[in-house]
């Protein structure tokens, strides 16, 4: 995914510093976000076309989801760093305009206890996500500033432990709080009951951003007993 690259490219260029680098790489970052401004049909500064193609392809996600609207902001983000590194000044302040209409959009996904699965319109699937703030975090492993607010991002953290986790089942992909409504292929569907040990690290990871080093411990112990319980330590079965 194009906002997956431009995080990754901006990883780079962070920890090495290397300037040839980021000059060689430029071209292709500015592609990349030009490529993905496309999907934003309403002008809102968030995706919404086309946006099932991702690797959760079992969701039939449609409309903006929280999923691909953090990794867009997170690119966002990441390039308006990068285009002040490369003295772009028009491109630094075009993507710091579309990122500040983003974050406002973004609201409309929150409600009051995560953010939603996606919206369409008038239509919202409440299922709750474990993966929503991954581009968040992201862009918190890279030192840049944040495009949320700090609770709502520990609201959410503790939304996600609430219904996704156990330490017998592990932080699974996603579910539905009780009193929502599921939608027909989201609901109970193989990725979204899954563990995936990647997410789980990820959203661990996340929690020692925030400090939460118990419950971070605890989602890392859950994949580990899991995985030697199944003699399988160093070859996890990420979908499947």
């Amino acid at each position: 995914m194009n906002p997956q690259f431009v995080l990754m490219v901006c990883r780079d260029y962070l920890w090495t510093g290397n300037q040839d680098y980021l000059a060689h790489m430029w071209p292709h970052v500015i592609k990349a976000m030009d490529n993905t401004a496309l999907l934003d049909q309403d002008g809102d500064g968030l995706p919404d076309t086309g946006t099932g193609a991702n690797t959760y392809d079992a969701w039939r996600f449609q409309g903006a989801p929280s999923y691909i609207a953090f990794l867009w902001l997170g690119a966002l983000t990441a390039a308006v760093r990068l285009a002040q590194e490369m003295d772009d000044a028009h491109r630094a302040e075009q993507w710091s305009a579309l990122l500040c209409k983003g974050q406002q959009s973004l609201r409309r996904l929150w409600n009051g206890s995560y953010f939603s699965l996606w919206v369409d319109k008038e239509r919202r699937d409440e299922c709750c996500m474990t993966d929503q703030l991954d581009g968040l975090w992201y862009t918190r492993l890279l030192g840049l500033p944040p495009f949320i607010e700090q609770q709502t991002a520990e609201t959410t953290l503790n939304s996600i432990l609430r219904w996704n986790f156990g330490r017998e089942q592990g932080l699974i992909n996603a579910s539905y709080p009780p009193e929502t409504h599921p939608t027909l292929y989201t609901y109970q569907n193989v990725q979204a009951m899954a563990n995936w040990s990647g997410i789980e690290y990820a959203f661990a990871s996340l929690l020692l951003e925030y400090g939460r080093f118990r419950q971070a411990a605890q989602v890392a112990q859950a994949v580990e007993e899991r995985y030697w319980a199944a003699g399988r330590i160093f070859n996890h079965e990420e979908c499947g």
